[in-house]
């Protein structure tokens, strides 16, 4: 099956994920990963204003 889709929720359905940039393949592979990949390295805030 393939599923075409913007919604978030809908990705809880399924196990593999393949994300076109331009039309062309910019991601493949298991969701979970896929998704990790796309949300970046997590950043911790700062906390305080320094000085």
């Amino acid at each position: 099956m393939v599923l075409v889709t913007h919604r978030l929720q809908i990705l809880s359905q399924v196990t593999k994920m393949l994300v076109l940039r331009d039309g062309q393949v910019d991601r493949f592979g298991p969701r979970d990963t896929v998704l990790a990949e796309l949300r970046g390295p997590r950043q911790v805030p700062a906390t305080g204003q320094g000085g």
